[in-house]
């Protein structure tokens, strides 16, 4: 009967956080990159993020929380980690426990300069990410 009751709550939360989330989230195989503004969709050229100071952008990563890895900022030095949320994917029927999703990171470059984003996918309590995604900003 716990068990039970331990779905139908992680369940419920999921699809609040689904939601809630802006709809600047898309699906995507690999990293999304953009903008706030979203018109503006090449932001990266050949590993480089390029931006302009002031401006947000957003990094969308596939993960799935059910299996205990999450996607952590670990190094940012020099920018602004304005928000990050984690989205389940929208599936057809029901929400189903264990599907995947998208973590979104949302950075802003206040000055002028280049800058490095790390982001590792791992089990916060194994001490030791599976994935490394490094970036670099060069903010104009």
């Amino acid at each position: 009967m716990l068990v039970i009751a331990a779905v139908i709550i992680a369940v419920s939360i999921a699809v609040a956080v689904q939601l809630g989330q802006p709809d600047a989230v898309r699906a995507a195989d690999d990293a999304v990159l953009e903008t706030a503004d979203p018109a503006e969709s090449d932001i990266m050229d050949e590993g480089v993020i390029n931006v302009k100071a002031g401006e947000e952008f957003r990094i969308t990563l596939r993960g799935n929380v059910t299996t205990g890895f999450h996607w952590f900022a670990t190094s940012y030095d020099g920018l602004r980690l304005v928000r990050d949320w984690y989205a389940t994917d929208v599936v057809d029927g029901p929400p189903r426990c264990g599907v995947g999703g998208k973590h979104t990171f949302v950075f802003s470059a206040d000055e002028a300069g280049t800058y490095r984003i790390v982001l590792d996918y791992a089990r916060q309590w194994e001490g030791h990410p599976i994935e490394t995604e490094t970036y670099t900003v060069t903010v104009e």
